[in-house]
This record gives structure tokens, C-alpha cells and sequence, in this order.
């Protein structure tokens, strides 16, 4: 199913996009200079009829390393807690750190399959048709989901699969190989989930 920038009307199906309340889409490159677009207006609006611009008072720039460090903290947040708990599971071979754990795993994969703008997300409950079901997410046929079942061509295929994951979400697209990596994995989930990207 095409997925339509609602600004270029170009199909982003295939490049990182965001998806509103509406269910409407909106390619990266669009939503980027919408937001440029609106800085600017703001600017302009605050400027008034004079160039003329008052130097930064140190309150301003107390309020900007806060908003900096806040970004930071949506970006890595989720990630960092799917860590704590895992880390957390390993070391005291707690019950309910586990079960905290298998929890903390189907929240981010049915968080991403929503961000990534699937009809369904709800699939991403079932064992095994979630395996398939996250095919279909990032573009994929649905017989791939099969690989998932190769010995060997598996774990590059998980790789493969949230390395697509992270690009369509405007992440770094490399990031999807941290699946692999304990620990590093319940990170990657919560990166993902993120509403923020370092990139803008």
C-alpha cells in the first residue's frame, strides 16, 4: 500500500516519513522545511518592523541547554529504561523482571509497527504473525517473514529488517544492527519508539 506525502503528494513508502492523528502522511524532506518554514514565520513575527534583535539574555540560554537536554531525554529515554529492566532481569534472575522485560519488548514492537504507519499493529501481539506482520511494516513481502525462520540468514535478516525500520523512522539506518547485540537490543526498541531524532 502506497503511502502519499500529504504536502508533495510523492509516495514515501519507501523513505523515512511521520504520521499524524489523521492517519495522513508526511515524507522527512517535507516535514523538515515545514518546520523551517514555520521557525521563520515565528521570527518574523516576533522581529516585528525592525532587523534590529536583543542579544540572548544568560535565562535564554539556561531555558536552551534545558530543551537541549530534555531532546536527549525523549531520544534515549524509552531506550535506556528497556536496559535498566533488562540489565536488571539478567543480574537478579528475577520473574518479574523477565515478565517486565517480554512486556517492555511487545510495547516498542507495537509502538514502531504503529509509527511506521501499519493498519494492523495490533499483530505485533501474536507470536509468529508478528514476525510476518513486521515484514509488511517496513515494506517487505510477506513471504519474507519466512527468514525469519533460516538458520544463519536469520540474524542478518532481523538486522536487515530494523536497519529498514530505523531509516523509515528517520534514524540512523546502521542502528538497526544493535538488535543483535544483548542489552543493546531492549535499547534500540526504545530508540526507536522515540518521537524525537538527533537529526533534527
Amino acid at each position: 500500500m502506497n503511502k502519499i506525502c500529504k504536502l508533495c503528494n510523492q509516495d514515501c513508502s519507501s523513505k523515512a516519513r511521520y504520521k499524524d492523528e489523521a492517519g495522513q502522511y508526511t515524507c522527512k524532506e517535507c516535514y523538515d522545511e515545514f518546520s523551517l518554514d514555520k521557525e521563520k514565520n515565528k521570527e518574523m513575527v516576533t522581529a516585528g518592523s525592525t532587523s534590529l534583535r536583543r542579544p540572548p539574555s544568560p535565562t535564554a540560554k539556561s531555558g536552551s541547554k534545558n530543551a537541549s537536554t530534555g531532546k536527549y531525554l525523549q531520544v534515549f529515554g524509552i531506550g535506556l529504561l528497556g536496559v535498566g529492566i533488562q540489565l536488571g532481569a539478567v543480574l537478579s534472575e528475577s520473574v518479574l523482571l523477565l515478565v517486565l522485560t517480554f512486556l517492555y519488548i511487545l510495547f516498542c514492537n507495537l509502538a514502531i509497527a504503529d509509527r511506521l504507519g501499519a493498519d494492523n499493529s495490533i499483530f505485533q501481539l501474536i507470536p509468529i504473525v508478528n514476525l510476518f506482520h513486521l515484514c509488511v511494516c517496513v515494506d517487505l513481502p510477506v513471504w519474507t517473514g519466512f527468514l525469519f525462520f533460516v538458520p544463519l540468514v536469520n540474524i542478518v535478516f532481523v538486522a536487515y529488517v530494523y536497519c529498514r525500520a530505523a531509516n523509515q523512522l528517520g534514524k540512523p539506518t546502521l542502528s538497526g544492527v544493535l538488535i543483535l547485540i544483548p542489552l543493546f537490543n531492549t535499547f534500540l526498541l526504545g530508540y526507536l519508539v522515540s518521537s524525537e531524532s538527533l537529526k533534527r
